[in-house]
């Protein structure tokens, strides 16, 4: 089996956040980084969502550097040209645009709170969309931001290394089943009731005799190497609980991962127990994100690792993840893509019974909270 690439093809293909959908409000430049790039994100005034290379194709202005949205345009700070959402220069202070004068768009769907932007090596179309997870009754996403050291594959890696999760989280999870399926991998995890995680242990609240016996399974679906969409339902609280944890790899060695999460309450005693619940799950949320970074920012990758049994499907995973990265050759441009040319998979979230899709606002083309 080959082994993951690391710092010689440092990128993977696919979607990864840019921006939290809150931060492009309408007539707003907000300014991503993504492989090494910014990327130019903002919204015209009717609400339509772009995404730009940041560069004036002028004289080479940086957009997100006093930059501004007029009406259905975006307009360079250094000469006042003005370009429309198609990308096209349509207005400039001497009257007629430049021919062929056009900005670059990049690809951008948004989704449960997040902007995904598309990453191709190759400059490959995106040919598969993100999982979309349920918004109907449940509350506005919340939103978490870390940046560390780290690696593009971390984030699928960690959710099935079932054997981290003691020395590290104090917690106690079943891997139930683990099926790639093209560019996605449907992951099922049995919470085995919350007497016996760590986080719960620690504020008393396994003591409570209605707590005791509560038993969950989440639901996970990862798009690509850097979204990870999880549905976790509790039915004896009447809780569902939707969260999306997507890894942007910024630059070589460094990661930002964005975390969103919402809730669904259909019981009255999952309404009594909401507000703790949601200040106990961000809690939990932030911590053990922590923890992680924590350990991805001081480790060194092994190729060819020595797994132990209990380890979970780790090389499974590896298997998977080679997708999405380009080979020497293609890079060299002497092979057709890999990873872009991939078919999509019908991907499912099973207890909400829906497929979920993201919405694709872009035209056919490309801090911390």
């Amino acid at each position: 089996m080959k082994s993951m690439p690391t710092a010689t093809h440092r990128y993977p293909n696919g979607w990864f956040p840019v921006a939290c959908g809150d931060e492009v409000t309408p007539g707003r430049i907000f300014t991503g980084r993504l492989a090494g790039e910014d990327v130019v994100v903002y919204r015209t005034r009717r609400g339509r969502l772009r995404a730009v290379h940041p560069y004036c194709p002028h004289l080479g202005a940086h957009l997100g550097h006093g930059g501004r949205v007029d009406g259905e345009t975006i307009v360079c700070p250094f000469h006042g040209f003005s370009f429309g959402p198609a990308g096209n220069c349509v207005r400039t202070p001497y009257g007629q645009p430049p021919p062929r004068a056009s900005l670059t768009h990049v690809p951008v769907i948004e989704a449960n709170g997040l902007v995904f932007a598309w990453h191709h090596e190759s400059g490959a179309a995106p040919t598969w969309e993100p999982v979309t997870l349920p918004s109907e009754g449940f509350t506005k996403p919340t939103t978490f931001q870390i940046t560390s050291a780290g690696h593009p594959h971390d984030l699928v890696e960690n959710l099935i290394d079932v054997g981290h999760f003691g020395p590290v989280h104090n917690t106690k999870i079943n891997l139930v089943s683990t099926v790639p399926e093209g560019p996605f991998v449907k992951v099922v995890v049995d919470l085995s009731g919350v007497e016996e995680l760590g986080f719960f242990k620690e504020r008393g609240l396994h003591r409570l005799g209605s707590l005791k016996e509560v038993r969950g399974q989440a639901e996970f679906t990862c798009s690509g190497v850097g979204i990870v969409s999880s549905l976790v339902s509790v039915p004896e609280l009447g809780v569902q609980l939707a969260q999306v944890a997507a890894l942007t790899p910024e630059d070589p060695g460094r990661m930002r991962l964005r975390l969103t999460t919402s809730t669904r309450i259909e019981s009255r005693m999952g309404a009594a127990l909401a507000p703790a619940l949601s200040l106990l799950v961000r809690f939990i949320t932030k911590r053990q994100v922590k923890q992680d970074y924590e350990i991805w920012a001081n480790r060194r990758p092994v190729e060819r690792p020595k797994i132990a049994t209990g380890d979970g499907p780790i090389m499974l995973i590896r298997r998977w993840a080679q997708q999405f990265y380009e080979s020497a050759d293609a890079e060299a441009g002497n092979t057709p893509e890999r990873a872009g040319t991939r078919r999509a998979a019908a991907a499912t979230i099973t207890s909400t019974g829906s497929n979920g899709r993201a919405r694709h606002d872009a035209p056919a083309a490309r801090n911390e909270r």
